[in-house]
């Protein structure tokens, strides 16, 4: 019954759940790349020689080539915001990883389709009453999953078109 209600709902939005916050993932790589460079003028200094500032920067474009984006490899989890029958539903895909790192390499995610899915019935709601229960499915899924609050959910493309959509059309149809 789950899975049928969810193959034939609309997927409205994507929300992805990540390890850590876009600032937290820049401190590790900032504080990474000086130790990285400390190193490297460490072993200028054991050779009785200094690094020179296009070395560094050297050093610095090397470091850069290691590193990987923040906002498609630290995803651990999204939530899934879908219609059907005017009744918005949320769905939580995790991973099957036993333990969440930065890097996890265990990127098959999962929902457990036996648990069901927090839903409300949006008719007869206002645009700002469905913005809220948008809200509402996010909050009630952590916290059935209190495991994800530490982690971070990024709601940014949720919020900066959220409130230029027009529920009304799709409750028309």
């Amino acid at each position: 019954m789950i899975l049928d209600t969810y193959n034939k709902s609309i997927l409205l939005f994507v929300i992805p759940i990540y390890f850590r916050s876009l600032d937290d993932w820049r401190k590790d790589y900032k504080r990474k790349e000086k130790q990285y460079l400390d190193e490297m003028e460490n072993i200028y200094k054991k050779l009785g020689s200094s690094m020179i500032e296009k070395e560094r920067i050297k050093y610095e474009v090397w470091f850069n080539e290691r590193a990987y984006l923040w906002r498609y490899n630290e995803i651990i989890g999204f939530i899934e915001i879908r219609y059907l029958c005017k009744k918005l539903y949320g769905y939580l895909f995790k991973s099957e990883a036993k333990r969440y790192s930065p890097t996890l390499r265990n990127k098959k995610y999962k929902n457990d389709f036996t648990i069901i899915p927090p839903s409300f019935n949006i008719s007869n709601k206002s645009n700002d009453d469905i913005k809220l229960i948008i809200y509402d499915i996010i909050s009630n899924i952590i916290s059935k999953y209190p495991k994800f609050k530490r982690y971070y959910i990024d709601k940014e493309i949720l919020e900066n078109i959220i409130y230029i959509l027009n529920f009304d059309k799709l409750l028309e149809d």
